[in-house]
């Protein structure tokens, strides 16, 4: 293990892993030689977005308990994207720490598309050659589906 390495743990606790990346990245490693590196002093809690959004959670339940302390002990629903960082194994065993339901969803359902979808499927999906001609034709429908 290389001593310049040695040097950023040795710090006090305040100095966190973003600075031994930083210094790293300004000895010109390459991104893969930099998390051997860190890995080899933090072991596998280096840098993983998990441990920072499981931090997030965490936070997120103290917060509920300290603002609102009655509202954890009811039935909660928890909704999260399912980024990598939230679906990894990690992120799902602290979220299993907490008595919450967490909300399932597809990645992408076309069922879920925004409703200008619906605008355009009855517009025929015409194109218009200038943003003026398409804010016209929007605003004709608009106002027929209006009074009818």
């Amino acid at each position: 293990m290389r001593a310049d390495i040695w040097k950023w743990r040795l710090c006090s606790r305040s100095v966190d892993q973003r600075s031994a990346e930083r210094f790293l990245w300004v000895k010109e490693l390459p991104a893969k030689d930099i998390h051997k590196e860190m890995l080899s002093v933090y072991n596998e809690n280096c840098l993983f977005r998990q441990a920072v959004y499981c931090n997030i959670v965490s936070k997120l339940r103290n917060t509920i308990r300290r603002k609102r302390p009655g509202q954890l002990t009811g039935g909660n629903l928890f909704h999260h994207h399912n980024d990598l960082s939230h679906t990894a194994r990690f992120t799902k065993e602290k979220i299993d720490e907490f008595p919450w339901q967490l909300i399932q969803h597809p990645p992408y359902s076309s069922e879920l598309a925004p409703r200008f979808i619906t605008c355009l499927v009855r517009l025929d999906c015409t194109r218009f050659a200038i943003d003026v001609d398409s804010e016209r034709e929007v605003h004709m429908w608009l106002r027929q589906w209006l009074t009818a």
